[in-house]
C-alpha cells in the first residue's frame, strides 16, 4: 500500500508542472473567449458643449469607435481593454486645466487623448511634463506645441498649422508668385503660423510686402493691402465672414486678386452674415469668390483598407451613422481622433512587450517616467496607414500630413488638389484644375512694360512745318530788306541791324525744330546745340532792336553842339558784347555742368484691357545737376536786357520819325515776350510730368508766336509803307535828308529831354520849328559834301 502511494506521489509530482501549464493556457483561452481583460483607462479632453461643440463633440465618439475596433483584436493589447473617460473642456483654458487636474487626482488614466483645443493644450501640456503625462491630441494645431523643451510628452495626429506653410509655398511656386502679403488674426495659433510662413517665404525667395494682423475688424488692414497694391494674400483667421465682407467693400476680389486662406471657421462662412457684419450673404459670397482654401486632408481618398480593416469611406459612413444615433454633432476631426486612438493602442502594445513580463501596464505607477519615456519612444517609431493618410510622427511629435486645396465656385468649395508637405508639387485630382476670372491666374504684381514715348509724327510735322514757315517768312523779309536797302524809309531803319534781327529769328525757328527731336534721336550734343541756338537767337533779335533804339536815344539827348557819329559798326560791337556774355555763360555751363541724356519716367498707366499690366512710359531728356543756377543766370541776364529795352523805348517814345524810331516796335515785342513767358512757363511746368508732348507744343508755340510777332512788328509796317507807291511830299521832305544815319550829326543844343518840351501846344510847335531848322541846315551840309557815303551794308 505504501508502495502504491509512493508511486502516485511520484506521478503527480512529475506531471504537476504540465498540468499547471495546461491550466493556465485553458484559463487564458477562456478569459479571451469571455472578453475578461484588464481595463486600461484613457482620458479625453474635448469641447463637447458650448460654442466650440460644433467641431469638438464628435471627437470622443471617434475615439470610442477606435477602442471598440481595437478591443476586438487579439493581436493588439490582448490582455487589456481600452476604456475612454471623456471630460468636457468647452474649449476654455481654465476649465481645461480643471479637467486635467481632476485626471491627475483620480489617478486612473494612464494617458490623455487631447486636449483638443490649442489654448487648452498649451496650458495643460506645460504642466503635464512635470507629471510625465503622455498627451496625444487629434486637433490642437498650434506651432508652439512643437517645442519639445516645453512640451516633451505632447504628440498629435493633426499636422501643425505651420506645416501648411509648405502648401502655401507650393501654391506660390505653381503660379510663379514671388510677391505676397500675409494677413492673420491676433491669436496665438495664427500668429505662430504666420510668423513661420514669413520665414518660409524668405527661404524660398518670396517677398512679403505686408505682414499685418487684426483682432476683430480687418478693415484697416484691407485698406492697407489695397494701398500697397497687394494682389496675392495669404491669410490665417477665424473671422472669415467679416473679412470677406471687407474684401467685397474694398473691391479686392476678382481677376486681380488671389486670396489663399486657412480658417477653422465652420462650413458656410462664405454664404452667411451676422448682425455686426454690414454685408448681405450674396455680397460675402461675391467677396469670397475664387478664394483658395488650404485645409487639412480630413480623410484619405485612398480606397485601400487601413490598419483597422476599414477604408476611409467606410469609416466615414460608420461614424455618421453612429453620430446620428447618438445625436452628436459630427466633426471634421473625426479621422484624426480615430487615428490618434490607434496610435496610442499600437504604442501601448509595443510598450507592453518592452516591459518585463511581471510588470503589467495596469500596475505601472502613475507618473512613472520610465513608462512615459518608453511610450514616447514607441509613439515616435509607430507608423501605419490611417483613415487620414499614412501616419508617422517626426522627432517633434508632429505629423507632416497632407493638406487639401479647394476653390470657391459659386456657393460651394470644390476640392482641386492635395499636397503632401514632404513634396514640392501639388497633386491634382482627375479632371480638376483652378479656374480664375479672366481665364488666367492673377499676377503677384502688375507686369511692368517699359514703353518709350516719343513725339507723335503729327505733332512733329506740325511744329516743324510751322517753324519752317517761320524760316521762310524770315528769308522773305530778308530779301525785302536787301532789295530795298537803298530806299530812304528802309535805309533810315538800319537795314544791317534788320538783317541781324532776321538772323536771330531764324535761329529761334531752328531751335523749335531741334526741340522736336526726342527719343532715340536725342543726343547730348543736341541738348547743348538747341539751348545755344535759342539763347543766341534771342540776343540777336532784341540786341539789334535795343541797339537801334539806343542810337536814337543817344543822338536825341545831346545838349552840346558837337558832332556825334554812331555808325552801324559801333552797334555791331554792342551786339557782340551781348553775344560774348551769352558765350561765357554757355561755356561755363557746358564745362562745369554739361548736359546729360537721361531717362525720365512718366506717370505709370494702367492697361484697361489687362489689370495685370502696368505701362511705364518714359522719354529721354536733357538734364543737368544744377539747372536752377544756369537758368537763373540766363533769365536774369535776358530780363535785364528786356528792362533796358523798355527803358529805351520809353525814353524815345516822343521821337516822331517812324523810320528812325523803333520804340513802339520794341514795346510791342517785349510785351509779347513777357506775356508769353508769364502764360507759357506755368502751363509748361504744370503739364510737364503728365504730358511731355503738350509741354513741347506749348513751348514751341511760345517761341513761334513771339518770334513771328517780332518779325511782323518790325517789317510789316515797312512793307505797307512802301506799297503806297511813294510817300507824300511832306513825308519825303522829312525823311530824305536822313540818307545816312551812319553820319548823322546833331548840331543843335535845343533838343531838350523828352517830356520837358511837351508841356503844352506852344512847346510842341517850338520843338518842331527847331527840328525843321536843324534839318534844313543838315540838308545844306549834305548837299555840299560830295561823296558822302551812304549807309554801310551788312
Amino acid at each position: 500500500m505504501k508502495f502504491i502511494i509512493t508511486r502516485w506521489s511520484f506521478v503527480l509530482s512529475f506531471s504537476a508542472p504540465f498540468v499547471m501549464i495546461i491550466y493556465e493556457l485553458n484559463a487564458e483561452n477562456l478569459s479571451n473567449k469571455t472578453g475578461q481583460r484588464t481595463t486600461l483607462y484613457v482620458g479625453s479632453m474635448a469641447p463637447m458643449t458650448g460654442k466650440r461643440a460644433w467641431w469638438g463633440a464628435g471627437i470622443p465618439l471617434a475615439i470610442e469607435m477606435a477602442f471598440e475596433d481595437i478591443n476586438k483584436r487579439d493581436d493588439i493589447l490582448r490582455d487589456y481593454e481600452l476604456k475612454l473617460i471623456s471630460r468636457d473642456t468647452q474649449g476654455d483654458t481654465g476649465r481645461g486645466n480643471k479637467v486635467f487636474y481632476d485626471f491627475l487626482n483620480e489617478g486612473k488614466v494612464r494617458l490623455i487623448l487631447g486636449p483638443s483645443r490649442s489654448n487648452v493644450a498649451e496650458s495643460a501640456g506645460a504642466t503635464a511634463k512635470y507629471y510625465n503625462m503622455i498627451q496625444v491630441s487629434p486637433s490642437a494645431a498650434s506651432g508652439e506645441l512643437s517645442k519639445k523643451d516645453v512640451f516633451p510628452y505632447f504628440f498629435r495626429t493633426v499636422p501643425a498649422l505651420s506645416a501648411a506653410n509648405r502648401t502655401f509655398i507650393a501654391i506660390a511656386k505653381t503660379f510663379a508668385w514671388t510677391r505676397v502679403a500675409i494677413l492673420y488674426q491676433s491669436r496665438e495659433l495664427f500668429t505662430s503660423a504666420a510668423s513661420s510662413l514669413r520665414e518660409e517665404c524668405k527661404k524660398n525667395g518670396i517677398e512679403v510686402i505686408s505682414y499685418g494682423s487684426f483682432l476683430m475688424d480687418p478693415k484697416n488692414q484691407i485698406e492697407h493691402l489695397k494701398d500697397i497694391d497687394a494682389r496675392i494674400i495669404f491669410g490665417f483667421f477665424s473671422y472669415s465672414t467679416r473679412t470677406m465682407c471687407e474684401i467685397y467693400k474694398h473691391n479686392m476680389h476678382g481677376r486681380k486678386y488671389a486670396w489663399v486662406v486657412h480658417t477653422p471657421d465652420k462650413d458656410g462662412w462664405w454664404r452667411r452674415t451676422f448682425a455686426n457684419v454690414n454685408c448681405t450673404p450674396e455680397e460675402v459670397n461675391e467677396g469670397a469668390k475664387g478664394t483658395l482654401l488650404v485645409n487639412y486632408m480630413w480623410l484619405s481618398s485612398s480606397k485601400n483598407q487601413t490598419v483597422s480593416g476599414m477604408t476611409p469611406e467606410e469609416f466615414k459612413s460608420s461614424f455618421i451613422q453612429k453620430a446620428r444615433k447618438s445625436d452628436i454633432r459630427a466633426t471634421n476631426y473625426k479621422g484624426f481622433a480615430y487615428d490618434a486612438a490607434w496610435l496610442v493602442a499600437l504604442a501601448l502594445n509595443r510598450t507592453a512587450q518592452n516591459l518585463a513580463p511581471t510588470i503589467p501596464l495596469d500596475t505601472v505607477a502613475f507618473g512613472d517616467r520610465n513608462f512615459s519615456d518608453l511610450m514616447k519612444k514607441n509613439l515616435l517609431s509607430t507608423e501605419f496607414q490611417g483613415v487620414t493618410s499614412f501616419l508617422k510622427l517626426n522627432d517633434k511629435g508632429d505629423r507632416s500630413g497632407v493638406f487639401e486645396i479647394s476653390q470657391l465656385r459659386g456657393a460651394e468649395f470644390e476640392a482641386i488638389c492635395s499636397h503632401d508637405v514632404g513634396r514640392t508639387s501639388l497633386n491634382f485630382y482627375p479632371d480638376k484644375d483652378f479656374r480664375w476670372e479672366g481665364g488666367r491666374a492673377p499676377m503677384d504684381r502688375q507686369s511692368e512694360h517699359r514703353q518709350l514715348y516719343t513725339m507723335s509724327m503729327s505733332v512733329f510735322f506740325f511744329m516743324c512745318s510751322m517753324a519752317s514757315f517761320g524760316i521762310f517768312l524770315a528769308f522773305t523779309f530778308l530779301c525785302f530788306n536787301i532789295k530795298n536797302r537803298n530806299k530812304r524809309f528802309v535805309k533810315m531803319s538800319s537795314p544791317n541791324l534788320n538783317n541781324m534781327i532776321i538772323l536771330g529769328c531764324i535761329l529761334s525757328y531752328i531751335s523749335v525744330i531741334l526741340f522736336a527731336f526726342d527719343g532715340e534721336h536725342l543726343k547730348t550734343e543736341l541738348c547743348t546745340t538747341r539751348t545755344t541756338t535759342i539763347c543766341i537767337g534771342f540776343t540777336f533779335v532784341f540786341g539789334s532792336l535795343f541797339s537801334k533804339t539806343w542810337r536814337v536815344h543817344k543822338v536825341t539827348r545831346i545838349t552840346s553842339a558837337k558832332k556825334l557819329i554812331i555808325r552801324d559798326l559801333h552797334l555791331f560791337g554792342v551786339i557782340g558784347v551781348l553775344i560774348l556774355i551769352d558765350a561765357v555763360i554757355l561755356l561755363l555751363w557746358n564745362f562745369l555742368d554739361p548736359f546729360q541724356k537721361k531717362i525720365r519716367y512718366l506717370p505709370a498707366l494702367n492697361n484697361h484691357e489687362d489689370d495685370n499690366i502696368l505701362q511705364l512710359p518714359y522719354t529721354y531728356t536733357c538734364e543737368v545737376n544744377r539747372i536752377e543756377i544756369w537758368l537763373g543766370l540766363l533769365y536774369s541776364y535776358k530780363g535785364i536786357l528786356l528792362l533796358f529795352g523798355l527803358f529805351l523805348a520809353w525814353e524815345t517814345r516822343n521821337v516822331k520819325i517812324p523810320a528812325l524810331n523803333d520804340s513802339h516796335h520794341i514795346g510791342m515785342a517785349v510785351y509779347n515776350v513777357v506775356i508769353v513767358c508769364i502764360v507759357g512757363t506755368p502751363v509748361v511746368t504744370f503739364v510737364h510730368e503728365k504730358q511731355f508732348e503738350a509741354s513741347f507744343i506749348i513751348t514751341g508755340i511760345c517761341i513761334l508766336f513771339s518770334t513771328t510777332s517780332t518779325l511782323c512788328i518790325v517789317f510789316v509796317p515797312k512793307i505797307a509803307a512802301l506799297r503806297k507807291n511813294g510817300l507824300n511830299e511832306e513825308y519825303r521832305a522829312r525823311t530824305r535828308t536822313f540818307s545816312s544815319l551812319d553820319t548823322f550829326t546833331v548840331t543843335t543844343a535845343k533838343c531838350s529831354r523828352s517830356g520837358k518840351d511837351t508841356v503844352n501846344k506852344d512847346g510842341e510847335l517850338q520843338r518842331l520849328r527847331e527840328m525843321l531848322d536843324m534839318l534844313q541846315r543838315e540838308k545844306k551840309r549834305i548837299s555840299h559834301s560830295n561823296g558822302t557815303s551812304m549807309t554801310t551794308q551788312l
